[in-house]
């Protein structure tokens, strides 16, 4: 049966979160979800279920096992397709709320690095959804500690830039992955973890001043050596 033939009558969809309410709502779909969260027994004449794979695996962090992502579906170079801006123009840096389980010690001198290099600073917990589609569908530059916050590359436009900082010992490559099959430019930073005490995803990092400040020149010179180009070819 082709895909444009089959009704849904319902949608088994977490709604635990502020978000997912949203997203459901976006789709247009919130008055035919079953949240996923309520222990439910179902009987259905059909049930369309996806493909169960294993997409992790056990990694070692300073000696203790976690786990990582390590496979994405190249679909997600179309998702959100319909919401790109015509020229993507911001420079936009995400800090992580206060109490975070991962943010950087020197945060207040990060952040003012970055508005010195012209970006913009935002909290996307503090955001709706369809805020954050909306800002990130018009975003250049998008630079974050590593965290779910770089999901909003999905929101983006190809050929725009992500610029990633781990902390000394933990790293997943989630949102790069997701960046490349975007088709994004992707750079990083690694900084430095002091206090070993905490588990390795929950480890704040420190990042030199002048190291972040040298970083951030090499990436806004890829960033006008790009458009340089760009703007030549549209010459042409």
């Amino acid at each position: 049966m082709a895909q444009n033939q089959i009704k849904i009558d319902y949608f088994i969809f977490p709604q635990k979160l502020s978000f997912q309410v949203e997203l459901a709502k976006i789709f247009g779909i919130e008055n035919k979800i079953i949240p996923s969260e309520q222990n439910l027994c179902l009987q259905a004449s059909n049930l369309i279920l996806p493909t169960l794979f294993t997409d992790y695996e056990i990694v070692e962090y300073r000696g203790i096992l976690h786990y990582r992502h390590i496979y994405y579906f190249d679909f997600l170079n179309t998702l959100y397709t319909h919401q790109k801006a015509n020229s993507p123009t911001k420079k936009i840096f995400l800090k992580r709320p206060e109490h975070s389980n991962r943010n950087f010690s020197n945060a207040k001198e990060v952040e003012e690095i970055f508005k010195e290099f012209g970006f913009e600073i935002i909290l996307p917990d503090s955001l709706p959804l369809s805020k954050q589609i909306d800002i990130f569908s018009q975003t250049l530059c998008l630079a974050s500690l590593h965290g779910s916050g770089l999901d909003n590359v999905l929101f983006m436009q190809p050929k725009t830039f992500i610029f990633e900082i781990f902390s000394s010992f933990y790293f997943d490559a989630s949102p790069q992955s997701k960046a490349l099959i975007k088709k994004c430019h992707y750079f990083y930073l690694v900084g430095e973890t002091k206090d070993l005490s905490p588990h390795p995803q929950y480890e704040n990092t420190y990042l030199n001043p002048e190291r972040l400040k040298k970083a951030l020149k090499i990436l806004d010179s890829h960033i006008y050596n790009y458009g340089t180009k760009a703007n030549m070819l549209k010459s042409h």
